[in-house]
């Protein structure tokens, strides 16, 4: 016969399991803005989730502890994303596209020349990013990555 706890009875409930979690504080921290070095994580070129066009879609994590807006401290492996378009729009012309795509890879990999392709060689390389500070209705308040900074010294001592 198997054996069942009585959600009733004290004494067989973890104690955390009986707190009114209401006042927890459930959002992200927030990364206070500036420059930070992280790993790249994954790149893919994905369609944009409102069907016009698409996007490539760089997930990174920080490779080192940072410091919060709060000043608490944001462990090493913390995601941070950044989209760069790849469909032309009229806000968002070919050539901010290409320069965007190029100040990409120059980061990464130290030289803007070459293409994209293959994606899969960017995963692993660490990269200096710009952050700043997001605010909207949709997220509330977050760190994205605003730009990708290029070192003149391929990948080296970042």
């Amino acid at each position: 016969m198997q054996e069942t706890i009585n959600e009733c009875d004290p004494e067989t409930l973890d104690p955390l399991l009986s707190r009114d979690l209401g006042s927890i504080d459930t959002s992200l921290p927030v990364l206070a803005p500036g420059i930070h070095t992280v790993e790249i994580v994954s790149v893919e070129a994905v369609p944009r989730k409102d069907g016009t066009g698409r996007i490539l879609r760089v997930v990174t994590k920080l490779a080192k502890d940072a410091q919060s807006i709060d000043g608490r401290t944001i462990g090493a492996g913390f995601p941070l994303y950044r989209n760069i378009g790849l469909t032309e729009t009229e806000r968002y012309s070919e050539e901010a596209i290409l320069r965007a795509l190029a100040t990409f890879r120059e980061a990464a990999l130290g030289s803007k020349a070459g293409s994209l392709e293959p994606l899969s060689q960017f995963v692993g390389k660490l990269v200096r990013v710009r952050v700043k500070v997001e605010r909207d209705s949709t997220y509330g308040t977050r760190s994205v990555i605003d730009q990708f900074v290029p070192v003149r010294t391929p990948n080296v001592g970042l």
